[in-house]
């Protein structure tokens, strides 16, 4: 009874440790998210905007980039024994015996797809850009993995 009132104490977003102190781990992905967003934002406007630097581009990569850096900075940061509801080892839970399944077919499929691709490209120089066959890959080995996870999962 006791562990359950601690697990009930954690905060649902968990601490970090600075230095010697715990601070909620919101607090510096937040302000490390913010401080990355605008990096990230002047270099994706750089890099897709012709001409002198656009302001709107600037703010719509802002506002989009926002939660996934700051999403990402928090789970560099936070200690998952601080975190309500997480479980104690997920490396050993079924759900990933069931991605690491997927995942180990999924790369033997991506081997084999672009093998092809390369040794296809070689005889015929396609009139399309490239980067939608890589993309089109992408989104068939995502196609791929869910498939195979979802049977996987079925089977067990």
């Amino acid at each position: 009874m006791a562990q359950h009132t601690e697990t009930h104490l954690l905060p649902h977003w968990g601490y970090t440790k600075v230095g010697s102190r715990k601070i909620p781990a919101w607090k510096p992905a937040l302000a490390l998210g913010l401080l990355t967003d605008g990096g990230a934002s002047v270099v994706a406007t750089l890099l897709t905007t012709s001409g002198s630097f656009n302001t709107l581009a600037f703010f719509v990569f802002l506002v989009f980039l926002w939660a996934p850096l700051t999403m990402l900075w928090w789970v560099a940061l936070v200690d998952r024994k601080t975190v309500r509801g997480a479980t104690r080892d997920p490396e050993k839970s079924i759900e990933s015996t069931w991605y690491s399944r997927a995942a180990e077919g999924v790369f033997h499929d991506l081997m084999i797809i672009m093998g092809l691709g390369a040794v296809v490209t070689t005889w015929w120089r396609p009139s399309f850009d490239m980067s939608w066959f890589f993309l089109g890959a992408c989104v068939v080995m995502m196609l791929d993995f869910a498939l195979r996870y979802a049977v996987i999962k079925a089977r067990s």
